[in-house]
């Protein structure tokens, strides 16, 4: 997945939470990760709950509508922010109920 964002929220975002969004990037791909969309004036945004050096943290971000390439999915990171007890439990919860599928 690659990720685009605005600098100056950027370093917003690190010096109130310490996460820097580049890493953000590369958290997104936890494949572990959950998504929700949480849409808010009238934009597709989601939030995804993903691992980060053993940090569970939330990812605000939306779908870049100006890229067209159906092979790689692009984004815009809005915010990142360490996760609350509830998310958390939703994280693992996540995780821990996915069962390998059997044949049918």
């Amino acid at each position: 997945m690659q990720c685009t964002w605005d600098q100056k929220n950027a370093e917003i975002h690190k010096a109130k939470h310490g996460i820097d969004f580049q890493d953000a990037e590369t958290a997104l791909n936890d494949p572990n990760a959950y998504t929700l969309h949480s849409p808010r004036n009238n934009e597709d945004r989601y939030q995804t709950f993903c691992e980060l050096n053993g940090q569970i943290i939330c990812v605000i971000h939306t779908r870049d509508q100006s890229i067209t390439d159906i092979a790689e999915i692009h984004c815009v990171i809005i915010s990142i922010r360490p996760t609350s007890r509830k998310e958390r439990r939703l994280y693992y919860g996540n995780r821990n109920s996915i069962q390998p599928q059997q044949p049918a």
